[in-house]
């Protein structure tokens, strides 16, 4: 079932959608979070990597386009756990945010939204 090409995301993103319906959200996640791996990888121009809690520099394969939904994904889901990585979802909102991907705006309102949890959890 998993394609011979290491560097094929669209089998992924159709098991992260179909975990996403069956309300699989955990799996659904770890599923986004292979694409964003995949994507990642394989090139000879680097940036920073976001793997859960680690900060890696890797080399980046594919534009930001190419994985922005699931990055979007990843970060709403860290968003709504109760003991989510707020940074995380902050740090991979950044990198959508700050491309030419149609996500732009969904992200900027994401990172609005991390901003003032995160100014509340100062004041408090």
């Amino acid at each position: 079932m998993i394609s011979a090409d290491p560097h094929e995301i669209t089998l992924y993103l159709k098991l992260a959608k179909a975990h996403k319906t069956l309300e699989e959200y955990a799996e659904s996640v770890a599923y986004h979070q292979t694409v964003v791996q995949i994507c990642q990888a394989d090139c000879t121009c680097s940036c920073k990597v976001y793997v859960y809690s680690h900060v890696h520099i890797l080399p980046l394969a594919r534009p930001i386009p190419d994985y922005s939904k699931s990055i979007l994904e990843i970060s709403e889901y860290e968003m709504r756990l109760p003991s989510g990585n707020i940074t995380l979802a902050r740090d991979l909102l950044e990198l959508v945010a700050s491309s030419n991907a149609e996500e732009v705006t969904r992200a900027a309102d994401l990172l609005k939204e991390i901003k003032a949890k995160l100014q509340a959890a100062q004041e408090q």
